[in-house]
């Protein structure tokens, strides 16, 4: 297989990228310094480098990821909410719709993120991550 892996410079990228190797597959492993994902243009000039090269991608674990919280709702910053919507939501949307062209190229394509509980249960203080988190899965 042909996997992506966005986030892949932290302990998560790498444990996953090294299950992929281990494994057999081809494993393209991306962090922030390879290629920016708040950039659409970069972002859709990997899937165009990936094309050439593979011709698909079977599969993209987006990895990027982060939290913020406060002790009150009223005390979330709004600099917390526009990083997790970066974090959490535009690069998601970049990859997504970048890669999907690829991922319907193979015969079993898969997008996976890693979500949290807190989608599903938010805390006040804990409002910015838990909205980003299910706008995410939306």
């Amino acid at each position: 297989m042909i996997i992506l892996v966005t986030g892949a410079g932290g302990p998560t990228g790498e444990a996953v990228s090294g299950y992929f190797r281990k494994n057999g597959h081809t494993v393209i492993a991306v962090d922030k310094e390879d290629v920016d994902l708040l950039d659409r243009t970069a972002v859709q000039g990997l899937a165009d480098r990936i094309e050439r090269e593979h011709g698909r991608v079977d599969g993209v674990v987006h990895l990027v990821g982060g939290w913020r919280g406060a002790g009150s709702f009223a005390e979330t910053s709004l600099d917390d909410w526009d990083l997790l919507h970066d974090l959490l939501i535009r690069t998601l949307q970049n990859v997504s719709l970048a890669f999907e062209p690829l991922l319907r190229g193979s015969d079993n394509g898969r997008f996976v993120i890693v979500s949290a509980k807190a989608a599903e249960r938010p805390s006040a203080g804990g409002a910015a991550y838990a909205a980003a988190k299910a706008a995410a899965e939306a």
